[in-house]
C-alpha cells in the first residue's frame, strides 16, 4: 500500500452524494490552490475502498460541482 500521507480528510464534488444525505455534521474551512478560503458542509463517516477494511473516522468535505 502506498503511504499518501491521507489525514483523515475527503474532499468529493456535491453531485457524488445522493439527496437523502441528510444534514451536515460541520462546516469547514479549506485554502484552495489559488490561496482563497472557502467553506464546505462536512459530513462525517467512513470510506470503503475495494479489498481493503473499511477506514472510519473520515471527513468528507463537498466542494465544486
Amino acid at each position: 500500500m502506498v503511504d499518501t500521507g491521507f489525514s483523515g480528510d475527503l474532499v468529493i464534488p456535491e453531485g457524488v452524494l445522493g439527496e437523502d444525505i441528510g444534514q451536515p455534521d460541520q462546516v469547514r474551512l479549506y485554502r484552495v490552490a489559488d490561496g482563497n478560503v472557502v467553506r464546505s458542509n462536512i459530513f462525517l463517516g467512513e470510506v470503503e475502498v475495494a479489498g481493503q477494511d473499511p477506514i472510519s473516522d473520515i471527513a468528507i468535505g463537498i466542494l465544486g460541482g
